[in-house]
């Protein structure tokens, strides 16, 4: 495959917050932005499709899962369905997009096609490494596997159409590299290829489309956003690598599918605006645009209970700031803000954000001070409009590295302690406390990526 050139180049309903007069929501940091754009309704009627469908197949399958519950309570424990982040309803192919695929970007930690939470990372010589459960829901870990390769920054690893546990990574020569199969025991251990580049750096971001197909961003060392994808979802065939254009970028990419089954990519430009790209069909993708204000570091991303995409990054004060998605066709942000519950308690962080959805479906950010302490926020119950005062969870890290709920629900958050080991902090049960706060037998001599 050729090298990448910089001649290659071509081309949701908002919260309630984000429907609110200005004023009207407590703790809001209040800065211009543009009036909201008005928003598309959804079709009414294939939702309520979508839902007669998913309730005559409940009560089909309601038997069958009784049967299950008796034979073995570790299978219910991770059916899917029931764990980790839920599909979107699996309905006609011709509506653009394949049943099935997988909705969650890599990561450096996720959970694997046996429900065990799998984490990958960079060794202290350069080469990929991997953790996991030994057994669903619980801690004993497997210890550390040298899955080699050749890795300048942190690897992350997601599924693809096939439910194996693919990996990238950027290799210490600037290239990008691709293992199609790093989940333990698996009956074909896959073998890095070279999916080709010059000059990359950093972490890559990756995830399926909605045909099921991996997407892999890059960055370069002079500021250009790369982009290569699966020809078919799969097969092991790329495309050519290609550079989206745009005003260059310093910081790690981050990806995420909205709830219209469109990738969203995002970087933080060296003027500190976050640029972002959205899928426009196919392989084609829309021109860079904008969220309005000054951050500090590429989002943390996730996708809302109610279908937006939130956004959360350090700001050049260290503070935590957050933005949220006014409207999935005009690709719409609000400006960074700052609530208020966040302004005390540790003022500044370092590093970027970690986030994922809870339990009961409120989102949950996590964030480290320059003396490794972790915090925690959390949308408060039951209307998640207000956010929780900033917990905090002690600790002794350089680098958070994943925030993740196991096969029964509880979170869990990774990090990269000061003597170059795994720690891990994790909750007694799903959205319940108490904390069971870092873990020290997780070994490891890790790489960690300080924050600036």
């Amino acid at each position: 495959m050729p090298l990448f050139s910089v001649n290659d180049q071509s081309g949701n309903s908002p919260s309630r917050r984000d429907s609110a007069e200005p004023g009207q929501w407590p703790g809001f940091d209040e800065s211009p932005t543009t009036p909201l754009p008005k928003i598309r309704s959804r079709s009414g009627e294939r939702k309520r499709l979508v839902v007669a469908c998913l309730v005559g197949a409940a009560l089909i399958a309601t038997p069958i899962a009784l049967v299950g519950l008796v034979r073995s309570s570790v299978v219910s424990a991770g059916a899917p369905g029931v764990l980790g982040e839920p599909p979107f309803p699996a309905v006609l192919e011709e509506d653009g997009y394949k049943p099935g695929y997988s909705t969650q970007p890599a990561a450096r930690a996720s959970l694997d096609s046996k429900w065990r939470l799998l984490h990958v990372a960079r060794s202290e010589h350069d080469t990929v490494v991997r953790t996991h459960q030994l057994v669903p829901a619980e801690d004993a870990m497997s210890g550390w596997t040298d899955l080699g390769g050749s890795a300048a920054g942190n690897p992350v690893t997601v599924a693809d159409i096939h439910g194996r546990m693919a990996a990238f990574v950027v290799g210490t020569d600037g290239s990008l590299s691709y293992n199609p199969q790093i989940e333990a025991d698996a009956e074909s251990p896959g073998r890095w290829t070279d999916l080709g580049g010059a000059g990359l750096t950093g972490t890559p971001a990756a995830a399926q489309d909605a045909m099921g197909r991996l997407h892999v961003f890059t960055r370069s060392t002079t500021g250009e956003l790369w982009e290569t994808h699966e020809d078919v979802a799969g097969e092991g065939v790329w495309s050519e690598p290609r550079a989206l254009p745009g005003p260059a970028i310093e910081d790690d990419p981050a990806v995420h599918v909205d709830d219209e089954h469109a990738l969203h990519v995002f970087a933080l430009g060296r003027n500190g605006v976050v640029r972002t790209h959205v899928q426009s069909g196919g392989d084609d993708w829309g021109p860079a645009s904008k969220v309005p204000g000054i951050a500090d570091t590429s989002p943390a991303v996730v996708l809302d209970q109610a279908g937006n995409l939130q956004l959360f990054a350090r700001d050049p004060n260290g503070a935590l700031v957050q933005s949220s998605e006014r409207a999935t066709p005009t690709d719409a942000w609000t400006s960074w803000r700052n609530w208020r519950e966040w302004q005390s308690g540790p003022g500044t962080f370092a590093g970027r954000p970690v986030v994922a959805m809870g339990a009961k479906g409120g989102l949950v950010v996590f964030a480290h001070d320059a003396d490794g302490a972790v915090y925690e926020s959390f949308q408060v119950e039951p209307e998640r409009i207000d956010w929780a005062t900033w917990r905090s969870h002690e600790g002794d890290v350089v680098e958070l590295t994943a925030a993740v709920k196991d096969s029964v629900g509880k979170m869990v958050v990774y990090g990269i302690g000061k003597d170059g080991a795994l720690t891990r902090a994790r909750q007694n049960g799903p959205a319940t406390g108490p904390w069971h706060q870092w873990a020290t037998d997780l070994g490891g001599d890790l790489a960690a990526t300080p924050a600036s």
